[in-house]
């Protein structure tokens, strides 16, 4: 964005906090599990799982949608398109590098998880455990 407007970066960050535009966190403090102590503390799987803009709704309805038999009944539970689904587990898929589910083309087997998916499973529902759980308090800064 700085580049369209001719801008640096810096100095569009700079101009952004001078209108009180709290900027982006930059590292892994940007990064959904950032705050647990970076990516050694997860398997690689579970940190890309976990990368980009809605990522924990996206790993929420994958979790979500493993047990049921196909992609429609999943997403009639979870009341969004199945389309939607489809393109969250795609994504998803291409952000952990492999396939999570074997989908049946018929419709009649029921979908399974693969390898992976069920390592990203196991992962993810602990790593969901750990954002939900109360965080002890942080050192005062009221000196």
């Amino acid at each position: 964005m700085a580049a369209e407007i001719g801008m640096s970066d810096r100095a569009l960050r700079d101009q952004a906090v001078q209108y009180g535009i709290a900027p982006r966190p930059v590292g892994t403090a940007g990064h959904e599990l950032g705050r647990y102590r970076g990516p050694q503390k997860f398997p690689q799987l579970v940190w890309a799982a976990f990368t980009g803009q809605g990522a924990t709704r996206r790993v929420q309805h994958f979790l979500a949608a493993v047990g049921h038999r196909n992609l429609s009944d999943a997403a009639r539970h979870l009341q969004i398109h199945q389309s939607v689904l489809s393109n969250q587990l795609d994504i998803l898929e291409r952000s952990a590098q492999q396939e999570l589910f074997e989908r049946a083309a018929n419709g009649y087997r029921t979908m399974t998880l693969t390898p992976a998916g069920a390592t990203l499973a196991r992962g993810a529902r602990a790593a969901l455990r750990k954002m939900s759980a109360p965080q002890a308090p942080g050192p005062s800064r009221d000196c």
